[in-house]
């Protein structure tokens, strides 16, 4: 049986999927504007905005955004209160930035993708099947590496190649992906594999810390995917993945021996069709 005493009303999705996205999502940027003392810029897409860090605190806001919606009693209405919360603080947000300090319309348009997939994504893990929410997390478990880095003071929100990250995100996402039968293990395989070709895609932001302003650069960044889709073990982090192997399996033999709490079904939110047995 879920464990309903955790779960919020739907209309509690609003307030937490807005902190999430903005708050959550952009930390290293509203970080570095404390550090720097100087003003204060709510978004990073003023002239100037870098393609890495826009794109990875976008999409790992949204996916914080859309994760929310699971904490939800109603599913249904959770997934639109976190959707509908993360476009309206998204619009708002970018409107302040633009009557203060101005925006960059590529920056905002780049964040705005970004954004959509993560919500995306993170309504996938908030409501989809079990075996697919280590899948779903491969792209942010890669670039939460750039995320991290992105807290030191002075430093930029773009991959860097740290391990252990690596090791962390990957045993969280592939452990969560284990339900309460064996089998559902098995979604490591395809979520292993995305995380793989995951890393190449971000790879290419190495190549490129590009700023907006630069025409084309956008596309530059993006044309170094085909070259990095090797399998050079300095790129894809071989011991962290290792690493986070063995966390994902100690993650999984945890939940599956306290009997993680099985996966509540979309009837959930029909009382009178469960009250019928009627299955939807």
């Amino acid at each position: 049986m879920a464990d309903t005493e955790s779960r919020i009303p739907a209309w509690g999705a609003l307030p937490l999927s807005a902190l999430a996205w903005w708050v959550g999502g952009f930390l290293p940027w509203l970080l570095q504007e404390v550090y720097r003392l100087e003003g204060f810029d709510p978004l990073p897409v003023a002239p100037g905005a870098a393609v890495a860090g826009v794109a990875s605190m976008g999409l790992l806001g949204g996916v914080l955004a859309g994760a929310c919606a699971r904490r939800a009693e109603s599913r249904l209405w959770g997934t639109v209160a976190a959707a509908v919360s993360t476009v309206v603080t998204f619009a708002g947000v970018t409107w302040w930035q633009s009557v203060t300090v101005g925006v960059e319309r590529d920056a905002v348009l780049l964040a705005g993708t970004a954004t959509a997939v993560g919500l995306a994504l993170g309504l996938l893990v908030a409501t989809g099947p079990v075996w697919l929410r280590g899948t779903a997390l491969a792209l942010p478990v890669v670039l939460l590496d750039g995320w991290v880095r992105g807290l030191v003071p002075d430093a930029a929100v773009e991959p860097h190649g740290t391990w252990w990250v690596l090791a962390i995100g990957l045993g969280v996402a592939l452990g969560l992906t284990a339900g309460t039968r064996p089998l559902q293990i098995l979604g490591w395989i395809p979520a292993a594999l995305a995380v793989w070709v995951a890393q190449a895609y971000v790879a290419a932001l190495q190549d490129a810390p590009f700023l907006l302003t630069e025409p084309g650069s956008v596309l530059d960044a993006l044309g170094g995917l085909v070259r990095n889709l090797g399998t050079d073990g300095a790129e894809h982090q071989l011991l962290g993945w290792v690493a986070g192997l063995l966390l994902a399996g100690a993650i999984a033999a945890l939940r599956l021996s306290r009997g993680a709490a099985p996966e509540t079904d979309e009837t959930e939110d029909y009382p009178a069709f469960r009250a019928e047995g009627v299955s939807l």
